[in-house]
């Protein structure tokens, strides 16, 4: 983590020097909007799982599914410049998934700084109450999963801090689909380097598999909280299709190596040592949409995963969402354009 840190301040104090020409965008590729301030509103529907298995290939039939109620979420950005910050939260409308699946309340507050060739990224997301979708233990007699295990105690916090390399930035656009602080106006495409550092906390009242499961988890029962820290680097590969400088389609995937190091507490057991295990995941994004000077529309999914085996179990959290999004460029007030001029602009050469 210090590290990083000291990575970042690094490429801020390299920022403040001078702006290599070689970054420099071209116009006939991407195009920014410096006079302007981008309003946005989306939807999305989110998929937060949380899978915990036993090891033994017999048992796996007696896993806990927990997800979460979080349909009918909601979300608002504002970008400017180089600077995007967006805040999504669900709104629980539908009574009656709350009277099968729970309330479930969900918080994911994001942020991203390009700096070309780099992007930075910061995000938190908080989620709170799931249901186990297997509920085959509790009722045997179900033969599909019409009953589900109500569990509003079990918590998950992520605290992430992330950095892209886009050494073809000057002519492909990574974030042009995705936060629309700038415009693909050609067909391009790049490959990409990136790293991540989240800190994971998964936490419930009780233990983390129900009392009825015990049996098949006799060394992970009454495990009630996890703490994670991820580290993530890999290589990935970017496309943005552009029809009548408006119209796109875009993908990208990146292949990651995930070192984690995690501790937990049990009931009975008090606190574990910090243990690590390595893995390899891929992460991607694809889009769809229209995207003008001012007025733009799309729509878009990403996701990510990570694993680890703590105390006999497997615990796999998948994180995916898809994305409606609507947007109108403004010009941006007097008082804005000023007050960046004399912070972002002075400070960090943004």
């Amino acid at each position: 983590m210090v590290l990083f840190i000291g990575f970042v301040l690094q490429l801020v104090a390299q920022k403040k020097e001078s702006k290599p020409k070689k970054y420099e965008l071209d116009s006939n590729y991407v195009r920014i909007y410096p006079k302007y301030v981008t309003l946005s509103m989306y939807t999305l529907t989110p998929v937060m799982r949380i899978n915990i298995s036993p090891l033994t290939d017999t048992l796996l039939k007696y896993s806990s599914y927990y997800e979460g109620n979080f349909s009918g979420s909601l979300g608002f950005g504002v970008d400017y410049k180089a600077l995007s910050i967006s805040y999504g939260f669900n709104v629980p409308l539908d009574t009656n998934k709350i009277a099968t699946k729970g309330k479930s309340m969900a918080y994911v507050l994001k942020a991203k700084v390009k700096m070309n060739p780099y992007i930075l990224s910061a995000d938190y997301r908080r989620y709170i109450g799931y249901y186990d979708s297997n509920p085959r233990i509790y009722n045997k007699d179900l033969s599909d999963s019409i009953i589900f295990f109500k569990r509003p105690d079990i918590k998950y916090k992520h605290y992430g801090v992330g950095l892209i390399y886009n050494p073809r930035c000057r002519r492909y656009s990574y974030t042009a689909p995705l936060t629309y602080t700038n415009r693909q106006m050609k067909t391009n495409h790049g490959f990409m380097l990136k790293t991540n550092i989240t800190y994971v906390k998964l936490m419930a009242d009780s233990s983390l598999v129900s009392t009825l499961k015990k049996n098949y988890f006799p060394d992970f029962y009454g495990v009630y909280r996890l703490n994670a820290l991820v580290a993530k680097s890999g290589g990935g590969y970017g496309l943005n299709l552009v029809i009548f400088k408006r119209a796109y389609f875009a993908f990208s995937w990146f292949l990651m190596c995930n070192y984690l190091r995690y501790h937990y507490e049990h009931i009975d057991h008090g606190r574990s040592l910090w243990r690590g295990n390595v893995n390899v995941f891929t992460e991607g994004n694809i889009a769809i949409g229209f995207n003008a000077e001012r007025f733009y529309i799309g729509i878009r999914s990403s996701g990510d995963s990570n694993a680890m085996r703590v105390e006999g179990a497997k615990i796999n959290i998948t994180y995916g969402a898809i994305y409606f999004d609507l947007g109108y460029r403004f010009d941006a007030p007097k008082w804005l354009e000023k007050g960046w001029e004399k912070t972002a602009t002075k400070y960090l050469k943004l």
